[in-house]
């Protein structure tokens, strides 16, 4: 049996689960028993679509023979605080979840559909890793193109923010979709003016302490280690937790065992070295 008490043993799970065929009589079973639980949500969360029947039994078999844990519809507050892409002001769905049956780490996948949504709407993989404490909050975004100019290896890739947004006093009202405001036009230009400024200096603001905490936390080794296994990716750190996401482009992205086997991947390189650096604020 592999050794459970680090990460090391999800490199060696097995993902045959996810490529056999579905036996039509289990699969008729698995749907009749998983659509009485869905009853009571809303039709677009429903599964329908004899595919996703499938997947879902696919990875309830994968979780099953690796001894992990999997869940549809999982809570939405457990990533409540994270800011998946989505559409709009849409809500933000967590459709599949496979865990680790201490909870330290879960992959899944979330979607956004809203009114003016194309084809799956906004589709997102991610993994998510308990560091064993509370972070302050943290986000790095991965730049469009490499600034060479940069000092360091993470700066070169990514931008750094806070993932919490402090409101600027004064806004007018348009800016809160409410009334329009009273003022003279002259006056409420101005005033519109002067708050564009203060939230252009916030945003600096917070963009420097993110980039300042990112500093502390994480030296060149650590740095280094980010880019060479999560370039590209998204890295949220909030409460005790960090969340690592991209968006896809399809909804079977999470039952392809490549995908897959990049998330686990991706915990068990960036897990302990990410708890560690983290731990020393």
């Amino acid at each position: 049996m592999a050794d459970e008490s680090g990460l090391e043993w999800l490199l060696g799970l097995d993902y045959g689960p996810l490529t056999e065929r579905v036996d039509k009589q289990a699969l008729a079973r698995f749907q009749a028993d998983r659509s009485a639980l869905e009853v009571s949500l809303p039709a677009s969360q429903r599964t329908i679509d004899s595919d996703e029947w499938r997947d879902r039994l696919r990875l309830e078999n994968f979780a099953s023979a690796n001894r992990l844990d999997y869940a549809r519809r999982a809570d939405d507050q457990l990533y409540a605080e994270v800011d998946f892409p989505s559409e709009g002001d849409a809500d933000v769905w967590v459709l599949d979840i496979i865990s680790t049956p201490d909870r330290r780490v879960a992959v899944g996948s979330t979607k956004s559909f809203g009114r003016f949504s194309h084809g799956y709407g906004i589709l997102v993989k991610f993994v998510a890793i308990d560091l064993g404490h509370e972070v302050p909050p943290l986000k790095l975004i991965p730049r469009a193109r490499e600034n060479r100019d940069a000092a360091g290896m993470l700066e070169r890739h990514f931008t750094f923010d806070g993932a919490q947004w402090s409101p600027v006093d004064g806004v007018p009202d348009w800016m809160t979709r409410q009334n329009p405001s009273p003022e003279p036009k002259a006056g409420w230009l101005k005033r519109v003016r002067e708050a564009g400024k203060q939230s252009k200096s916030l945003a600096e603001q917070n963009a420097a302490g993110a980039a300042q905490q990112a500093s502390a936390w994480f030296g060149d080794g650590v740095g280094e280690q980010i880019v060479q296994h999560a370039a590209g990716f998204h890295l949220e750190f909030v409460e005790n937790k960090v969340v690592i996401h991209r968006k896809v482009s399809g909804p079977r992205e999470l039952t392809k065992p490549e995908s897959l086997r990049e998330l686990f991947g991706i915990a068990v390189a960036l897990g302990p070295a990410l708890a560690e650096a983290t731990a020393a604020q």
